[in-house]
């Protein structure tokens, strides 16, 4: 999975000055304690460097796993926050009604991971293998990634879901929810053409993860309202075209 590249890069940063101002009040033994010798300070500089080293180390490492979306390390970082579990519904170019949809974040300071379920398929599911947030000033941030996928008793290798995920950012009465798109080369078993583009909306839920779709109750939302179909109006897309 890819981690998110501008986040990781101010993390070292944070982590490199820690270390280098860590050095600095070490080596300053003749300041805090007068007296100090130049050559035991010259003999505790490798232990110098190598504290520094640690403690830049472990202060990294707590702020990547830990405290990156905890104030005041949020407020420099500005790294959207999706962990947690995401609850909604679906809606395939080629469905007439929304279907239920859940998925779940785990992330940390520079990297993201997903797992999506849906109703018409329960016990298959799609894992991220390739995952980024744009971050704009003027714009919500959007989370994209590709996936791949198992389908539960199928034993064809081109009916995995491979997809991809575009998903935006938004608050709507308080309630963070992802709105956005996905396209997949799925292979479909009736006639053999691929491809399906779908509309997701789904709400965060909870920080607890499920590892499944789960009961229909307490959804985390509310079903949208079916599409309005656009009488006389052709498809874009040739149902008639066939996988290779």
């Amino acid at each position: 999975m890819s981690p998110y590249s501008t986040p990781r890069s101010v993390l070292w940063a944070y982590g490199f000055a820690i270390a280098i101002f860590f050095v600095v009040i070490y080596n300053g033994q003749e300041v805090l304690f007068p007296g100090t010798t130049a050559l035991t300070k010259s003999k505790n500089f490798l232990q110098a460097l190598f504290a520094a080293g640690t403690f830049g180390v472990a202060v990294l490492w707590l702020v990547s796993q830990w405290l990156w979306n905890k104030p005041p390390i949020s407020w420099m970082l500005r790294i959207p926050d999706f962990s947690g579990r995401w609850e909604g519904w679906a809606i395939s170019q080629f469905a007439d009604d929304w279907v239920r949809c859940a998925i779940e974040y785990r992330q940390s300071g520079s990297d993201i991971s997903a797992r999506a379920w849906t109703e018409l398929s329960p016990d298959s599911e799609t894992w991220s293998i390739a995952s980024t947030i744009l971050v704009a000033d003027a714009r919500p941030p959007q989370l994209a990634y590709i996936t791949d996928g198992r389908i539960e008793g199928d034993t064809d290798p081109e009916r995995s879901p491979r997809a991809m995920f575009r998903l935006t950012l938004a608050e709507d009465c308080g309630v963070r929810i992802l709105r956005g798109d996905y396209c997949s080369d799925r292979k479909r078993i009736s006639d053999g053409t691929r491809g399906t583009t779908a509309r997701i909306e789904v709400a965060f839920k909870s920080l607890v993860l499920m590892n499944g779709l789960g009961p229909a109750t307490d959804w985390g939302m509310p079903k949208p309202e079916p599409p309005k179909k656009m009488a006389g109006v052709a498809s874009p897309i040739d149902h008639t075209a066939r996988g290779a």
